[in-house]
Formats: structure tokens, sequence, C-alpha cells
């Protein structure tokens, strides 16, 4: 019984693998992120958490939440209506859609992603667009220790579409993209295991070498 129960988990196992990630020329590829092209299923990933500081540029320091509370408070608007959006911002990986999901209202929506933008230093002259030159800025500066992956951030600041009512949301998707084909990764390292283990005092690096 234990072994039918085993061999039963390992059929699954595999054709949850082959559901989620098809082989290719013996390689596995993500096949949900368009974004991913033809990397493997791996360096994807790993492109995508370098990338996670893309999202901080429409944040306070504070971070999405309590930006998302303090404009909420400042227009009025009780927060519990954030609170209701918190854990599926979060579970979906994208928590500047917070305010995407709080309200159907456009102009509920557009004054709150407003107040965010002005908060970040990100609302342009008018208050109806996104400022293109601060958001370059800002990339350089919080992306700073992958230079390629700044400029390439910088530069598609510059060319991503505007999206309407201020969608900012959006711009991200589209600025995370060009992160993710601009940050600089080793194929045959892609954890940066090499880099971590000059440091000798490394615990993990100690482990690898016993």
């Amino acid at each position: 019984m234990r072994i039918w129960c085993l061999l039963t988990g390992v059929l699954l196992g595999v054709l949850v693998l082959q559901l989620r990630a098809p082989e290719v020329d013996g390689q596995l590829f993500s096949v949900f992120d368009p974004a991913c092209g033809n990397w493997t299923l791996i360096e994807c990933q790993v492109r995508k958490k370098l990338c996670k500081g893309v999202a901080q540029l429409f944040e306070t320091g504070a971070g999405p939440v309590k930006s998302a509370f303090d404009c909420a408070d400042a227009l009025g608007i009780p927060k519990m209506r954030v609170i209701a959006v918190i854990g599926e911002a979060f579970k979906s990986g994208q928590p500047e859609t917070i305010i995407d999901l709080m309200f159907d209202e456009v102009q509920i929506q557009t004054a709150l992603r407003r107040c965010i933008l002005n908060a970040t230093g990100l609302l342009g002259e008018g208050g109806e667009t996104i400022d293109r030159l601060a958001m370059a800025a800002k990339a350089r500066v919080t992306l700073y220790k992958d230079p390629s992956m700044a400029a390439a951030v910088a530069a598609a600041a510059k060319t991503c579409p505007h999206p309407e009512n201020l969608k900012y949301s959006e711009m991200v998707s589209c600025l995370k993209t060009a992160c993710m084909h601009g940050a600089t990764i080793d194929p045959e390292d892609p954890f940066g295991t090499k880099k971590k283990c000059k440091n000798k005092k490394d615990k993990k690096c100690k482990k690898k070498r016993h």
C-alpha cells in the first residue's frame, strides 16, 4: 500500500511539473509569464526576485500598505477598505495593486493614486500624469547595486505606455519586464552562490565545502 501511495505521489509530481514548466531543448521554461521568454524557470524566478525593488519606486519609505493607509486617511476613506484587499494584493505578488482592488469607482481610484504619486514625488505637473524624469532618476538610485538593471528601468521609464487614470500598477509591470531583461546574472550560478562564498565566515558556504 505504501509503495502504491509513493508511486502515485511521484506520478502526480511529474504531471504537475510538466504542466507548470514544459521541457524544451532539455531545459525548463515558465509558460505563465511572457516576460520570462526563453529563460529557464530558475533563471526567470531569480530575475523576478532581483526586480522586486521596482515596485518600491511607487512607495513611500514606509511601504505599500502604509502608503495606502495614509492616502485613504487623507481622503476620508475607512482603513478597513485597505485591510480588506491587502491579502489579495500580496498573494498575487503585486502589492502595488492595493489601490486597484479597493474600489470600482474610477474617480476614487484616481484620487488615491494621485495622493500616493504625490507622496512619492512621481506626480507629474497638473496632477494627471506620472513624472517620467523623476521616475527614471529614482530608478537609478533605488537599483544602484546593478547599474545595467538600473539603466534598463530608467530607459523604460521614458518609453512605457502611460496608464489611464494614473494606474501606476501597469507602469510597474512594464518596468519590471525591462528590469528582468536588464538584470545581470550568471546563468551557471543564478543564485550568486560563488559570490556569497567569497566570505569565508558564511555558514552556508562552510556547509557546502564539507
